[in-house]
């Protein structure tokens, strides 16, 4: 089954005390959603069944000992300290079949996939205070040379 891939905003790093924005999709834009299970059609018994897999949950670790399960596809977090965040999501599966030409009935239970990890440099800004004429003023604001 498709395991998801992770995309970030910012791009691939963030910043201690920035919001951070995780969602479940390819390189491409594509989601997960989009990029997910196709239907597939088996014979059981002489009888052909239609199975149509999709999302119905996600769990982001993000890699700073916290977790949060959502069922949209966008999530949003803050992390408080500098470190190289090992993020992963985990797909939550549910099901529907449909036997011959049948109405489609909701499949009892879940499985899940995980994504491959995304290793995200969290890096912590320095404050500098820069002056209208380029130059660098000290906290007093005194000038300093550039």
């Amino acid at each position: 089954m498709y395991r998801g891939a992770i995309r970030t905003d910012p791009d691939g790093w963030t910043l201690v005390n920035l919001e951070t924005y995780f969602w479940c999709a390819d390189s491409s834009g594509a989601s997960c959603v989009d990029l997910g299970e196709p239907e597939r059609v088996v014979t059981l018994l002489g009888r052909q069944v239609r199975i149509r897999p999709h999302v119905v949950g996600y769990t982001w670790r993000f890699g700073d000992g916290t977790a949060q399960t959502v069922s949209a596809e966008r999530v949003m977090h803050v992390y408080s300290s500098g470190l190289t965040a090992v993020v992963t999501v985990t797909l939550t599966w549910s099901a529907e079949y449909a036997v011959g030409g049948g109405a489609f009935q909701q499949i009892g239970g879940t499985t899940t996939t995980t994504s491959q990890p995304l290793l995200l440099p969290v890096r912590e800004a320095r404050p500098v205070l820069v002056g209208g004429d380029g130059g660098r003023l000290s906290l007093a604001g005194s000038r300093t040379p550039r």
